[in-house]
């Protein structure tokens, strides 16, 4: 006797049924073999795309050989240097006829870099041609100020409200620039903003703004010079010094900016 054929209803039913049991038996699964890692991955690279939709940069490098561009977004949950994971390396073109614009985390180029919020960042543009080019911003979100600092010729804009035309040579290399995201960073050096100590044979100089040319001179107590050095263009040194066990003043002078500080080497 043949089995009678099932109603329509009844085989809405049961297909219901078999898609339900596959259903849940994959997501089990799926639960299962998931690393947790990727899962964090998968829920800040969320994230982090959250982040984009608030606050995104896109700055433009414009030239006869064409247009390239380069964009900065805020994350909380970003690191400061190279993510594998969130950044885009900046791959540069083998036809420099074009200009090749970049921001920098460690020693990489980046082509679009996620980064926690930060008072300056390092722009760069590189061409193969001597010629005259442009900067200015295509797509600005959440970001209401923002100077760009040439730091060959030491000129300031503000690239929210105007555009900034320059001339490249081929010796520049990678040309320099300067980020500001707060007038904070550009505001005068002041002694409350250096730290200088000595740390088992080498002396450290923290700055909470970007120290653009500093001299160091070591005093001994006698008034005399004992070292002597400049650095240019940093937020920190750690410099190894071998002078003989004693107190001796540290002065640093930056433009009209002197601090000393007396410290005792150990050896």
């Amino acid at each position: 006797m043949k089995p009678r054929p099932l109603s329509n209803i009844a085989t809405i039913v049961l297909l219901s049924l078999l898609s339900f049991l596959v259903t849940n038996c994959y997501s089990q699964s799926f639960k299962r073999t998931v690393p947790s890692n990727h899962v964090l991955a998968q829920e800040t690279n969320i994230s982090h795309l959250d982040s984009i939709a608030k606050n995104l940069l896109i700055i433009k490098a414009e030239g006869l050989g064409g247009t390239d561009r380069t964009s900065i977004s805020f994350s909380p949950h970003a690191t400061s240097g190279y993510d594998k994971e969130v950044d885009q390396l900046k791959i540069l073109l083998s036809n420099l006829k074009r200009p090749q614009i970049f921001t920098y985390a460690d020693d990489f180029l980046i082509a679009h870099n996620i980064l926690p919020d930060t008072n300056t960042l390092d722009l760069g543009v590189v061409v193969s041609d001597h010629g005259t080019y442009t900067l200015s911003i295509e797509r600005s979100i959440g970001f209401d100020y923002l100077i760009l600092e040439d730091l060959i010729w030491e000129r300031k804009v503000n690239l929210l409200k105007e555009e900034y035309t320059f001339e490249y040579f081929t010796s520049d290399g990678n040309y320099p620039f300067k980020l500001y995201f707060s007038d904070w960073a550009i505001q005068p050096l002041e002694e409350s903003d250096i730290e200088i100590y000595y740390y088992p044979e080498n002396i450290v100089i923290n700055s909470r703004k970007q120290v653009h040319f500093a001299e160091i001179t070591f005093y001994d107590l006698a008034g005399r010079i004992a070292f002597k050095f400049q650095e240019e263009d940093f937020f920190r040194i750690e410099r190894p010094i071998a002078l003989p066990t004693g107190h001796y003043i540290v002065q640093l002078r930056s433009n009209n900016l002197i601090i000393n500080k007396k410290i005792l080497v150990r050896r």
